[in-house]
């Protein structure tokens, strides 16, 4: 079996589910393989990307990450606005949503993954999106069991990217502990540096936080006075994603309503954003072989039993 995961790692083009799958169907019993699909890959992958600090292009890259990941995987991919108050997710897809998260939140006592379908909003990328309340709304607080009852509606989606507020409430809290990765965005300006260092002090009592970050750098200009080690040295030896300042790419994409990821494959910006889709995706492999493994084992005692 080892031999046989080695083959998948080794393999440049096996970067997706799908290419796991036919290349395990060819070399594992069937009744064994079926097993392991319905305790595995029915499992969908929460993406949280969040910020201590606003307006450093957190929904910019919720936005465009979810459809990069879809273009990498053509998987189901849904896209989740959680910012109660001033999210603009709709902005960066260019779509307008009848429904919304306050209508599904409302509702969630009545809801079932089916009826679902109804609050959310394809967009041409393929992209499933929840859009955030046209206004805020107070009728229903926002509680870690409510939060927990939405995400469990995304059971059939491969992989849910959830766009939060900055702050870290109880609503946000959740979604952090139930994620699989966290996309944690700073820049190198010096509140979102304190910000961010605040945030690894936090992530140091939590451990449902820690194994989980992956850290964006965003905005990247050599220029800025503070450096990357500057950075690295703050983080760790915490993955790190730099993403390079390009304000007439993203200001045209915005204004244009055409996410980055869409269409302007020459920007270097679309080719970082693209680099940290794939990065997500082949981690995720990593982790279904490790589960694959861990299984094979477990399928292998059984049997001597």
């Amino acid at each position: 079996m080892s031999d046989i995961i080695q083959f998948i790692i080794s393999e440049s083009n096996s970067e997706s589910i799908e290419d796991i799958k036919s290349i395990l169907s060819k070399n594992i019993d069937i009744k064994i393989l079926d097993a392991f699909y319905k305790t595995y890959f029915n499992k969908n992958k929460i993406i949280s990307i969040f910020s201590p600090k606003g307006g450093v292009g957190k929904s910019m890259l919720a936005a465009n990450l979810a459809i990069a990941i879809k273009k990498i995987t053509k998987e189901k991919v849904a896209l989740l606005d959680l910012d109660m108050q001033f999210g603009d997710i709709s902005l960066f897809m260019n779509s307008y949503s009848e429904r919304t998260l306050h209508d599904l939140i409302y509702n969630i006592d009545y809801v079932d993954s089916q009826q679902l379908e109804e609050y959310l909003t394809e967009h041409e990328s393929g992209v499933k999106m929840l859009a955030a309340p046209h206004e805020y709304q107070y009728e229903k607080k926002v509680t870690k069991d409510i939060i927990e009852k939405v995400l469990c509606l995304f059971e059939s989606y491969n992989f849910v990217l959830i766009d939060t507020s900055s702050v870290l409430n109880e609503m946000n809290l959740s979604v952090l502990e139930n994620s699989n990765h966290i996309l944690l965005i700073t820049t190198l300006e010096l509140t979102s540096i304190k910000n961010t260092m605040t945030m690894l002090n936090i992530m140091n009592k939590n451990d449902f936080l820690k194994n989980k970050i992956d850290f964006i750098l965003n905005r990247y200009e050599k220029s800025s006075g503070i450096t990357i080690d500057d950075l690295k040295n703050i983080i760790g030896d915490r993955k790190l994603h730099i993403i390079p300042e390009d304000k007439n790419c993203v200001i045209h994409s915005i204004n244009s309503g055409k996410p980055i990821t869409m269409d302007i494959k020459k920007a270097d910006i679309y080719k970082s954003i693209m680099k940290i889709g794939e990065s997500i995706v082949k981690s995720d492999i990593r982790g279904i072989l490790e589960r694959w493994k861990e299984f094979d084992e477990r399928d292998k005692k059984a049997a001597m039993f």
